[in-house]
């Protein structure tokens, strides 16, 4: 079995109910879920979850790593989106210029792809 530790902000909880809504029930039945919190912030009542670790088979960790990436290169979609609406807020140049930046890097990232895993030499 694999562990997979994933940590981070607030969009933890988010990540995870995306892997959750996303496998079939095959493979969610393969994942074992252990849920770390902290305690709340200002008003907050319910605990964040700050990270997730997945005891998973080989089978499952591939299709959860895909999941992953897609959730990633999704929201960082999404943040790029938002700083060209930003951007248009302040004037249509300012939004423009975040467009044509936003525009490369998603050009980059369609030519290049995502980095690969580093391979074991034979």
């Amino acid at each position: 079995m694999n562990e997979l530790v994933i940590s981070g902000n607030a969009h933890v909880g988010d990540l995870w109910q995306f892997i959750a809504d996303s496998v079939g029930d095959e493979i969610l039945e393969e994942i074992e879920v252990t849920r770390r919190v902290r305690a709340p912030d200002g008003l907050a009542s319910e605990p964040l979850t700050s990270a997730v670790v997945l005891t998973l088979a080989p089978l499952a960790a591939a299709a959860v790593l895909r999941l992953v990436e897609k959730w990633m290169e999704t929201y960082r979609q999404r943040e790029q989106l938002e700083i060209v609406l930003r951007g248009f807020s302040v004037s249509d140049e300012a939004g423009k210029a975040a467009e044509r930046i936003a525009l490369k890097h998603a050009q980059i990232s369609v030519k290049y792809g995502p980095p690969s895993l580093p391979q074991r030499k034979a």
